[in-house]
């Protein structure tokens, strides 16, 4: 709930310091009511952890218990407890750090500790680990883990007002719930795409997702889904109301506004959601007063009557359940309906008591706010440390390389030098081979030019020889001369 404008409120009268000390457990007192059954399941949850076997089964104890305390909003021991289990879980033998069972109940509780740290204020924590459970789930392969994981992730960066990767991580989501189909994560969808559209003041984009996500959540039956986005159609109404000039135009937007806050508040009170009623009781009283202050007497003291009986019926409920931020903004928006009444002294001791609701909340948030500059400190020193270690890995990393190269260079030259020498000596070898065939074949024709010319002697020699035995007598008539004549 939202309201235009601050203001210093002077009244003769002031609520004495020990009046006001005495109204703090009063006003606070609900809060430790409504979390006696949280409380209780936690003690009983922590006593059974005590006699547990170390397995699976304790693992999704401490999961669930680390859900509680984030709950409960004690946000470290919420994450303590999911990485007691993620620490348990390494340990247990005989579960293969591959296996299905094993990464999924890793990307648990790697879920519940982003959760804390996003409860906690420390965004660049939780969206380390809802990164790392990211890829646990898609080696998984199950695109709705994988959907609620970058739904998850486009909420962060949509609380850091980073609305452009909001709505690039939501609009992955929305592709991968119409995948599979689920219609319930697709009106979610719409429903977070129009929460950024009215952030930015796209007020017309805003009515156009949340129209669609309210047609979907009509369809499958979603209740309380429905009167959610019932309530954000009637905030955005109210919010161009705001930005009009023309009271005819606010007026309108304020009709219109209201239409759709009493359905979503009717919706709530068949659901019992006592929250969602008080919220509602809040809305439609400050849209009252706004109203009263377009009308004339008579309608204005009946619309300034009604929105006190709301904001009081709102602050009740709060009160009843505890929430803080609701007892908070009742009181401003009674202290600021008690002043457009006259009644400054109920005005002023509405002011005091919103400013002290408004200061305990201020201090949770600074102390939240100082873990987180402490987290983000530690992880700034601990990104630092891992970027020096990383550049030094990498400087390493390229000298060896450099090295390699320089080291593959040689081996490549080496390589090419006797690939050369090689290269010569064949040429070499082959050149002397073919020299020496060369010469074979000079030797093998001179040798037959000589053996020709030798046998052409022999054959001259022969024919003169037989020329000779032919005119020469033979060797029976010599003898038979030489035996006459010496007879």
């Amino acid at each position: 709930m939202s309201w235009s404008k601050k203001y210093t409120l002077k009244c003769p009268k002031v609520l004495p310091a020990a009046l006001m000390l005495l109204f703090i457990p009063l006003v606070f007192e609900p809060a430790f009511a409504k979390r006696s059954d949280l409380n209780t399941k936690i003690d009983s949850l922590n006593r059974r952890l005590l006699t547990a076997s170390a397995d699976t089964e304790k693992v999704k104890s401490l999961t669930l218990l680390s859900y509680y305390y984030d709950s409960e909003g004690d946000f470290g021991e919420a994450i303590r407890k999911a990485q007691d289990g993620i620490d348990l879980l390494n340990s247990i033998a005989g579960l293969p750090h591959d296996s299905k069972r094993y990464l999924f109940l890793y990307s648990h509780a790697l879920s519940m500790i982003s959760d804390a740290y996003r409860n906690q204020g420390n965004y660049p924590r939780s969206l380390e680990y809802i990164f790392e459970c990211l890829k646990i789930d898609e080696r998984l392969g199950n695109k709705q883990f994988i959907a609620d994981d970058i739904t998850s992730i486009a909420m962060v960066y949509r609380i850091q007002a980073n609305y452009s990767q909001a709505l690039e991580y939501h609009r992955k989501a929305l592709k991968l719930f119409e995948e599979i189909n689920d219609k319930k994560g697709i009106a979610g969808s719409h429903n977070n795409l129009g929460l950024i559209y009215r952030n930015q003041g796209k007020f017309a984009q805003a009515l156009g997702e949340y129209f669609i996500s309210l047609r979907i959540k009509q369809e499958i039956g979603h209740k309380s889904g429905i009167a959610t986005t019932l309530n954000n159609i009637a905030n955005v109404y109210a919010l161009q109301a705001d930005a009009v000039n023309s009271e005819q135009e606010k007026s309108d937007c304020y009709d219109k506004a209201l239409e759709k806050h009493y359905a979503s508040l009717e919706i709530r009170k068949t659901l019992g959601e006592k929250q969602g009623i008080a919220m509602s009781y809040l809305n439609i009283g400050e849209i009252l007063w706004k109203k009263s202050k377009l009308s004339i007497t008579a309608r204005k003291q009946e619309l300034l009557k009604r929105s006190e009986q709301f904001l009081k019926d709102a602050l009740s409920i709060s009160k009843s359940i505890g929430e803080k931020t609701e007892i908070e903004e009742a009181y401003r928006g009674m202290s600021e309906l008690y002043r457009s009444m006259g009644k400054s002294e109920e005005a002023f001791t509405c002011y005091k008591l919103h400013i002290l609701f408004r200061d305990s909340l201020l201090n949770e948030a600074n102390v939240r706010k100082q873990t987180q500059m402490e987290m983000q400190y530690m992880f700034d020193k601990k990104q630092a440390a891992d970027s020096i270690s990383h550049a030094e890995q990498v400087n390493r990393e390229e000298i060896k390389h450099r090295q390699e190269i320089k080291q593959q260079r040689i081996y490549t030259f080496g390589g090419a030098i006797a690939f050369l020498l090689m290269l010569s000596i064949v040429i070499l070898s082959l050149r002397a081979n073919r020299q020496k065939q060369k010469a074979n074949e000079i030797i093998s024709f001179q040798k037959q030019l000589v053996e020709e010319k030798q046998k052409e002697i022999l054959d001259s020699i022969y024919y003169a020889r037989r020329i000779q035995r032919s005119l020469l007598p033979g060797e029976k008539y010599i003898d038979k001369k030489l035996r006459e004549h010496l007879h």
